[in-house]
């Protein structure tokens, strides 16, 4: 504790001192300073109740680039696995298209019914074989790679909401928690987004 600027020890104090105006300031590790001006009257008693709120240290700062890297990451990885899916699920219609195109071209030559024409039906329903094995096999590859997008999705938006939690009590370099930040839907071109503002 100081009054004026001059060391007065540690609280609490008892001590007289002479009418007029004094500086009090209070400090304590982990603590805010507290400063005060306090007027000391003739024959009156003057009491001070002092009490100091504790810094608020936050995180590290490093745990929110952390959190930035790995949302992006999540992201980039679901992006990858959806498009991945779609090109399987393209490949797998491409392969049922062309099923249907034998399966044409052998009626149109053959005849409807295999039975009856064997030996001409047998090229196309070995084509079709095949391409009926391709289109199970992208089927099959799409559907793990949907799960694994909605799977990659998930943890995308929970790492984005660690993010913003990292980012809220990330100090000093955004102000721990006592930033004031306020998040809100918002109108957009498109629709509706999220929009967040405040003090940090």
């Amino acid at each position: 504790m100081t009054v004026n600027g001059e060391r007065a020890g540690r609280a609490p104090i008892e001590e007289e001192r002479a009418e007029g105006p004094y500086e009090v300031e209070v400090v304590a590790d982990g603590h805010e300073p507290y400063v005060e001006t306090v007027w000391i009257f003739a024959g009156q008693e003057t009491t001070l109740d002092v009490r100091l709120a504790t810094v608020s240290e936050g995180l590290d700062p490093l745990w929110f680039w952390v959190g930035v890297g790995a949302t992006a990451a999540f992201a980039a990885t679901t992006i990858g696995l959806g498009a991945a899916a779609a090109d399987y699920n393209a490949d797998a219609e491409g392969y049922l298209d062309e099923m249907r195109t034998w399966t044409t071209s052998g009626i149109n030559n053959c005849g409807a019914n295999p039975a009856d024409n064997r030996a001409c039906w047998e090229p196309f329903e070995a084509r079709i074989e095949v391409l009926k094995d391709r289109h199970e096999e992208a089927n099959d590859t799409a559907d793990g790679l949907e799960i694994g997008t909605w799977v990659m999705l998930g943890l995308t938006a929970a790492a984005a909401g660690g993010t913003v939690w990292l980012f809220l009590e990330s100090a000093p370099l955004f102000g721990g928690s006592d930033a004031d930040v306020m998040v809100a839907p918002i109108p957009t071109a498109g629709g509706i987004g999220l929009g967040a503002w405040g003090t940090f």
